[in-house]
């Protein structure tokens, strides 16, 4: 069993404009899970990127610029020393991500 946190997004995180849900690994090997659901994400819902260029990008670009550039909005990461997660854009991929067995 993976050690993870599935939280809803609330104000006071990161994304919350954009995404509503993240997935926080906890523990030693955090960053190896980070990387397997990464590779998962991008194999199912297509390239993602860091959710700080994520964030850099839709509001610097219109609606029309985020389409021509084919900037995914399903999902994002982040992974900085002690805070490793991913950003779900909905129910949706929530529930892809569920019936895939990577979230309890």
């Amino acid at each position: 069993m993976v050690p993870l946190k599935l939280k809803k997004l609330d104000r006071r995180h990161t994304g919350y404009t954009h995404f509503k849900y993240l997935i926080e690994f906890v523990g030693a090997h955090r960053s190896l899970y980070l990387s397997k659901y990464r590779s998962y994400c991008w194999t199912q819902f297509g390239p993602g990127v860091d959710v700080t260029t994520f964030r850099k990008w839709v509001n610097s670009l219109s609606i029309e610029e985020i389409k021509d550039y084919a900037v995914n909005e399903q999902w994002a990461w982040h992974d900085q020393e002690y805070v490793t997660r991913i950003y779900i854009k909905g129910d949706e991929e929530l529930l892809i991500m569920k019936l895939a067995g990577m979230i309890a």
